[in-house]
């Protein structure tokens, strides 16, 4: 399968933090000094504390971007749907479609 451009450029963008020396944890020097001190509990318990902050961005990140994809879904079949409105006669245009159905 080829890779559309829009993917490259998002694989691309997404990769580039990384590319910063700061990204590594390597440009706190009291952060590496505090951490290099500590006994074999003490490095278990900081990964396991970075483990555990990882999962909330993560998640609420998820959510959001399921949310606006499942927006998307429904303001493309209502679209589909409809037609356009006429807003040269003094129209509006319509409400945000809901998810659930009217019944």
């Amino acid at each position: 399968m080829r890779l559309g451009r829009k993917a490259i450029w998002a694989a691309a963008v997404a990769l580039l933090p990384a590319a910063a020396s700061s990204a590594w944890a390597q440009g706190c020097a009291l952060c590496y000094t505090t951490a290099s001190a500590l006994d074999k509990r003490g490095i278990h318990s900081l990964d396991a504390g970075i483990i555990v902050l990882f999962f909330p961005p993560v998640f609420i990140f998820s959510g959001i971007l399921y949310f606006l994809h499942r927006r998307r879904r429904a303001w493309a079949a209502h679209s589909r749907e409809d037609s356009p409105p006429d807003l040269s006669a003094g129209g509006s245009l319509p409400a945000f479609p809901s998810s659930r159905s009217r019944g």
